[in-house]
C-alpha cells in the first residue's frame, strides 16, 4: 500500500507540473515542425485538481511504491531545473542588454545566444573558426546533462588552442507561446531534434549535425568523438586561411608601398600605409593567437 505522504506528494507534484505522458523520448510539434526532444516526464504547465487525481489513480494502479517514488523524485528535480534554468536565462538577457547584438560568454566558456540577430552577428564575428552550436529545451533531460558535459570544454585537452568556439541555443517546446526564434532554428537551421548539434567551418558553413540516438538515447563518449574529429579534420584548413589573408594584406599593402615616388626619408602617406598594414595583421594574429 502505498504511504500517505508519497500519495500526497504525487498528487502535488502533478498538479505542480504537466498533462504530458511518461516518456523518455517522443516526438512534439514545435511551431509549425515536428521535432523530437528528450524530455523530462513532465512538461512545465498547469493541470486542475480533478485531471491530477485521475492521473494519480492511473498511474498508481499500474506501478508500485518505488516507482512512484522515483517518478515524483524525477518530476521535483525536473521542476527545479526549469526553474533554475529560467533564472539563468534571464540573468544572461540583463547582461545581453550591454550589447544586444552580441551573445554573451559565460564563465564556462560557452556563448548563449538569445536570438536570431545575434546567431548571425556571432557567425560572422567567428567566420575564421569552427563553431559547435548546442540546440537545447528547458525541459530536456538529455539537455541539462549535456549542458554540464559543454562546461569548460575550450579548456579540455582536444580544444584548447584550437580555433573552436562553442555556443548554447535554448528553444521552448510550448506551441503556446510564439517564438519566432524557434521558427527559425528549426525551419531555416532545420534542427529536427533537441538535444543536438551543429558544426560549422568558417563561422557560416555547415559539415555535420549530431544528435541522440532514439533508441539508445544520448551517448556523451560518441557525440564528444565526433566533436574531436571534427576540429581535426577541418582546424588545419581554418589555420591556413588566416595565413592567407595576413600574406593578403601584405602582398595589397607592399603593392601600394611601391607605387610611391621614391625619397631619401619616409613619406607621411607611407608611414601611415605601413601603420594601417600593421594594424590589419595585429588584428588577425589576436584573432588567430591560441591557434
Amino acid at each position: 500500500m502505498m504511504s500517505l505522504r508519497l500519495q500526497s506528494a504525487l498528487v502535488l507534484t502533478i498538479s505542480l507540473l504537466s498533462n504530458a505522458t511518461v516518456v523518455a523520448f517522443r516526438t512534439q510539434e514545435v511551431g509549425d515542425v515536428a521535432i523530437r526532444i528528450q524530455t523530462s516526464r513532465f512538461r512545465h504547465g498547469a493541470i486542475d485538481s480533478r485531471r491530477a487525481l485521475m492521473l494519480y489513480s492511473a498511474i498508481s494502479a499500474e506501478q508500485p511504491e518505488s516507482s512512484l517514488s522515483g517518478l515524483v523524485n524525477g518530476m521535483l528535480e525536473a521542476h527545479k531545473e526549469i526553474a533554475k534554468e529560467a533564472k539563468e536565462r534571464e540573468d544572461i538577457t540583463k547582461l545581453s542588454s550591454q550589447n544586444p547584438g552580441m551573445p554573451l560568454l559565460g564563465s564556462d566558456g560557452v556563448y548563449n545566444i538569445l536570438n536570431e540577430e545575434q546567431l548571425h552577428n556571432f557567425r560572422s564575428a567567428h567566420a575564421d573558426k569552427l563553431v559547435i552550436l548546442k540546440f537545447s529545451s528547458p525541459v530536456c533531460k538529455a539537455c541539462r546533462a549535456l549542458k554540464q558535459k559543454f562546461r569548460h570544454l575550450n579548456d579540455a585537452p582536444h580544444f584548447v588552442g584550437q580555433p573552436v568556439v562553442f555556443a548554447d541555443i535554448v528553444i521552448s517546446n510550448n506551441k503556446n507561446f510564439k517564438d519566432s526564434f524557434r521558427e527559425y532554428v528549426t525551419k531555416q537551421l532545420n534542427v529536427r531534434q533537441i538535444p543536438s548539434l551543429q558544426f560549422y567551418s568558417a563561422g557560416n558553413h555547415l559539415v555535420n549535425t549530431v544528435g541522440c540516438d532514439p533508441e539508445t538515447g544520448c551517448s556523451w563518449t560518441k557525440i564528444k568523438q565526433q566533436m574531436v574529429e571534427f576540429v581535426q579534420k577541418w582546424a588545419p584548413e581554418v589555420k591556413r586561411s588566416s595565413v592567407k589573408e595576413v600574406v593578403g594584406i601584405l602582398s595589397e599593402d607592399m603593392e601600394s608601398i611601391t607605387h610611391m615616388k621614391p625619397s631619401g626619408t619616409p613619406t607621411t602617406a607611407s608611414t601611415s600605409l605601413l601603420h594601417a598594414m600593421h594594424r590589419r595583421i595585429r588584428a588577425v594574429l589576436f584573432r588567430h593567437r591560441d591557434d
